[in-house]
């Protein structure tokens, strides 16, 4: 029973200290209810990702990513090193992904589906990841680079404090000093064409 449930937040499962605390038989074989943390985690990250990709690229693009996170919740989840999510067949997202209905309640075709996907996998940093298909495999494997969209989330939460704070030339600045390390300030003046 507790393995059934390992996939969802709550679970419940029997008591196997019991005996060793002094409780009775009866005591024994009630249920107890426990939060699955790490499975709570995993679906507020999910949740966070497709709303930053929501806002990124769009409902389209979003509904790919949540069908992603949905069948991987199924599945192994995140990988142990928790830089990405286990492989999934586009095949199978394309299946989960067209049973969502969007708020126009038109479903996503393969067309918009691929556009989707080809979107996540060419964004700098790749959101999702294309892994290269074994000998005979037809059907494309995908992962989820979930390291990859928590750097993007973190830098644009930090944009948006440098340009709400500091004003958008501060905002160029920092981008500059991110992407070249060290500038002189006559360096960043001219790069930033700032007077």
């Amino acid at each position: 029973n507790n393995n059934n449930n390992n996939n969802n937040v709550i679970t419940t499962s029997a008591t196997s200290t019991s005996i060793s605390s002094g409780l009775t038989q009866q005591e024994e074989k009630e249920l107890l209810w426990k939060v699955n943390y790490d499975k709570l985690l995993q679906a507020l990250l999910g949740r966070q990702c497709v709303d930053f990709v929501r806002k990124k690229w769009g409902r389209n693009v979003a509904n790919v990513l949540h069908a992603m996170f949905r069948i991987t919740e199924d599945r192994q989840g995140i990988n142990a090193d928790k830089k990405t999510s286990s492989s999934v067949y586009a095949s199978d997202i394309f299946k989960e992904v067209s049973k969502v209905v969007s708020f126009d309640h038109e479903k996503i075709d393969q067309t918009i589906f691929e556009q989707s996907l080809n979107t996540m996998c060419t964004d700098i940093p790749a959101i999702i990841n294309k892994l290269d298909n074994k000998q005979g495999e037809l059907d494309q494997k995908f992962t989820i680079n979930i390291e990859a969209l928590i750097t993007d989330m973190k830098n644009r939460y930090l944009e948006s404090v440098i340009t709400t704070k500091y004003g958008q030339e501060s905002m160029r600045i920092f981008k500059l000093l991110i992407a070249k390390k060290q500038l002189e300030q006559k360096e960043i003046s001219d790069f930033a064409m700032i007077p």
